[in-house]
């Protein structure tokens, strides 16, 4: 492969950029990247967790171009690749996975459609694949991944949009174990600083196979294969679903819902300093956004465990998913407390799990064997631990300034579950 440019990246080395790389990455779409953080707001619990959505996204796109080598691809099919992996965040909105569900609800779009509209209708990138016989189409069929359904109790089975003729290159951008996470929880960990990231990149590379138009892992890959799905449970319990990043995301969250007359596509546009600009500014939300910025960060007054999770308080959490029935109760319990409205936030973080992250409930990649193909369930009881490993930790948590946790604690139990 030609290239034009070397970009060092402190995780894989040098990346190696051929003319179709450097042409998309000089979009503004892409340089938008370079100002949001790919961990929202986890730097107020982890210092180092200041790296950008543009040096994962130019991680996959190194990751990708590797597995087209090892996987025999061919040109055309590594380009869509290649570029699918690169433009698969371009339609983030500030502060990553933060206000992900605020947007859905307001817009009623996530990333990826906002990210496939970019790519088919944009002003520059259809033009830019397209000036290298690159399909747009192609490329934005990638990177989506439907349908979500999330339950309280039971991870959903997730239909994935596909090529129905190359299935294989869905998968390394959308399956089990793809190139996505491969990166992230490579760079989260270098970042962060938390170990549990470490994954064998290579071997998970050199074990890949195409069988049947199927993406699936050799026999001899397996234990790389559950290394990487522990990574990823420990990495989401310990730095993504941390109870004090999900602090810091739900008054973000809360800041931008108390903004005077938002224009909500306007929103999704910003970078992370022009959304803290504007929140800074906005009556309604600059209290929230001082606290952020100088890190006066509320503290749970209450959580439970999944395993303290009854069925009687399943289904009285499942009423309160609706984001409307959960403000709703903050609003009364504020009242019982007796402290004023937007002092208690709650948090239901399994079904924003399952919107910024609805691979977690596929824990069965296909492995070959001597015997043909089989889901990883046959021959690793670790994967099936996994999946009924519960991420994040707890199933319900309320948060509200230190001043009034004490009194807050106090009633907790009874104003949710009486």
């Amino acid at each position: 492969m030609s290239y034009h440019k070397i970009i060092h990246d402190p995780v894989h080395g040098s990346i190696k950029l051929d003319k179709l790389a450097v042409e998309l990455l000089s979009t503004p779409k892409m340089q938008r990247l370079n100002h949001i953080k790919q961990l929202g707001l986890a730097h107020l619990v982890f210092p180092g967790a200041n790296h950008t959505r543009l040096e994962h996204s130019l991680g996959v796109h190194y990751l990708a171009r590797r597995a087209a080598h090892e996987l025999g691809l061919d040109k055309d099919e590594a380009n869509v690749l290649s570029s699918a992996a690169l433009l698969h965040d371009v339609g983030h909105g500030p502060f990553s996975h933060s206000l992900e569900p605020w947007l859905v609800k307001h817009i009623g779009k996530d990333h990826e459609d906002i990210g496939s509209e970019l790519i088919t209708k944009g002003e520059s990138i259809p033009s830019i694949l397209e000036s290298h016989g690159v399909d747009p189409q192609q490329v934005a069929a990638l990177m989506s991944c439907k349908e979500r359904k999330p339950t309280l109790y039971d991870f959903p089975q997730l239909e994935f949009k596909q090529e129905d003729s190359k299935p294989y290159l869905s998968s390394l951008i959308h399956g089990a174990m793809d190139l996505d996470q491969m990166d992230y929880l490579l760079r989260d960990s270098h970042y962060t600083g938390v170990a549990h990231g470490a994954i064998d990149v290579e071997r998970l590379l050199l074990t890949l196979e195409i069988d049947d138009g199927q993406l699936c892992t050799h026999r001899k890959g397996l234990a790389a294969v559950e290394g990487a799905l522990v990574a990823r449970s420990l990495m989401y319990s310990a730095v993504y679903f941390h109870k004090t990043c999900r602090i810091a995301q739900i008054m973000l969250a809360r800041a931008v819902e108390n903004l005077d007359s938002p224009d909500h596509h306007k929103v999704q546009r910003y970078t992370d300093c022009e959304l803290m600009e504007v929140l800074k500014k906005d009556e309604g939300s600059r209290d929230l956004a001082d606290a952020l910025l100088n890190r006066r960060l509320y503290k749970s007054t209450y959580h439970l465990d999944w395993n303290m999770l009854t069925k009687e308080k399943g289904e009285r959490l499942k009423s309160l998913i609706p984001v409307d029935e959960r403000r709703k109760w903050e609003k009364g319990a504020c009242d019982a407390i007796g402290v004023k409205q937007g002092c208690l936030f709650m948090d239901i973080p399994l079904p924003e799990l399952l919107l910024s992250e609805p691979r977690m409930s596929m824990t069965f990649p296909t492995i070959k064997t001597e015997k043909g193909k089989v889901y990883m369930s046959e021959l690793s009881p670790l994967a099936s631990a996994l999946q009924k490993r519960h991420v994040p930790s707890y199933a319900v948590m309320v948060a509200c300034p230190e001043e009034f946790r004490e009194k807050a604690a106090q009633r907790m139990e009874g104003l949710l579950f009486n």
